[in-house]
């Protein structure tokens, strides 16, 4: 059983196709009761199935399990303990839509498919008069940079793939704004991630990106920033190409340059900075090597940390270990771009206790040099040009 129509080849006709509407029902009918069709379907459907990994169809196996077990002791539960003997009977189907919804996989229904699908391949399937599926010409997958928060700052090419998409997997940080310009029976999976709490695994946001695109569809990843910086694009990318499946990356506005520059804070500034990274605050596996913050600490003039919010106290003492000064100043953006942007400015010093008491929380950037100083600069300027009391000593 596949999500988006797939699971309903068996009844409906082709993959994707969707249910038989009444004003066509006729002549529709009668060419996929047709046996020549009923394989060209079987045989896709089949097709995409044998893309999954092992993994992915063994756990989609368990849950579509477990799912039935429930259904099972419900129905016996309800035959049992109410009059009408039918009850059980009726409840028991809601395990097989539950399936359905849930987008899980009956494994013992796919041994069938996958033959069907190989036999294809190895051509014992012509003489049946099947066509080589669809499917086995793989769609494109479309990594994409939606920017750092306001949907204005995507780029045009990035709109235009949207608007071509039939399957977005999109992330929290993305904008939901975004998925206006889809088609109106484009298929929108919501895959984010924040801090604790995951809609999907990566793994599992690598194996739905290749069913479809195995499937034959046009597939957009959409992120927030840019695809390949802290956006695990890469990982994508990768797991795409082991499949033989075509990707293209389409940059986005990072948020260390889209956040910094609509709070006023230049990340490189003439005589103040020359140099700035990119660090994350947090790691997703704790066996990856330490972030090097005694090498941070001096070897850049302007440090912006992602996903850093939760360890800013931990990220303060390391900075100031290895002797960046405690009056060096801070930044603390929230929702950069967005209507809801926040910012909060201190030191090294301070920056913990301002943090805490504005509540501040993520998303959020910090960014650590003496380019923050020229915000107030600018803030000053701006004030006086507001006034009519600008002047060449207004710095």
């Amino acid at each position: 059983m596949e999500r988006d129509g797939l699971f309903l080849v068996s009844l409906y006709g082709k993959t994707g196709a969707g249910p038989i509407t009444s004003t066509h029902w006729g002549e529709n009918r009668m060419n996929e009761l047709k046996p020549a069709n009923r394989l060209n379907a079987t045989i896709e459907a089949g097709a995409v199935k044998a893309g999954l990994s092992a993994q992915r169809t063994v756990v989609r196996g368990l849950q579509a399990g477990a799912v039935l077990a429930c259904a099972t002791t419900l129905a016996f539960t309800a035959a049992s303990q109410t009059k009408p003997g039918i009850t059980g009977a009726v409840i028991f189907p809601v395990g097989f839509v539950m399936i359905v919804l849930l987008g899980l996989e009956l494994v013992t229904g796919s041994f069938a498919r996958y033959q069907a699908a190989v036999g294809t391949i190895l051509g014992s399937g012509r003489r049946s008069g099947a066509r080589r599926p669809k499917c086995m010409r793989p769609g494109t997958v479309y990594l994409i940079g939606a920017g750092p928060g306001d949907p204005e700052l995507i780029t045009v090419k990035g709109l235009r793939r949207i608007g071509e998409a039939d399957v977005i997997l999109y992330d929290r940080l993305a904008g939901e704004e975004l998925l206006a310009y889809a088609k109106p029976d484009a298929v929108k999976l919501y895959c984010g991630k924040s801090p604790g709490c995951h809609a999907m695994t990566q793994e599992w946001i690598h194996d739905t990106l290749i069913e479809y695109a195995l499937s034959g569809k046009t597939v957009v990843r959409l992120k927030g920033g840019d695809p390949l910086v802290f956006g695990r694009g890469g990982e994508e990318a990768l797991a795409l190409a082991e499949r033989g499946i075509a990707c293209e990356v389409i940059p986005g506005i990072t948020s260390a340059i889209g956040a910094a520059a609509s709070t006023y804070i230049p990340l490189t500034h003439r005589g103040v900075s020359a140099s700035f990274a990119v660090v994350t605050g947090s790691r997703c596996r704790d066996n990856g090597p330490p972030v090097r913050w005694d090498l941070l600490a001096h070897s850049v003039d302007t440090l912006v940390v992602y996903m850093g919010i939760g360890r800013l106290e931990a990220i303060r003492e390391e900075l100031l270990k290895y002797g960046k000064a405690g009056s060096t100043p801070v930044a603390l953006i929230e929702r950069g771009t967005t209507e809801s942007e926040r910012i909060v400015i201190g030191t090294l010093d301070d920056i913990g206790r301002l943090a805490e008491a504005e509540t501040v929380d993520n998303p959020a950037l910090i960014v650590i040099g003496e380019t923050v100083r020229v915000r107030e600069q600018l803030q000053r300027i701006m004030a006086n040009v507001r006034q009519g009391d600008y002047t060449a000593n207004a710095i």
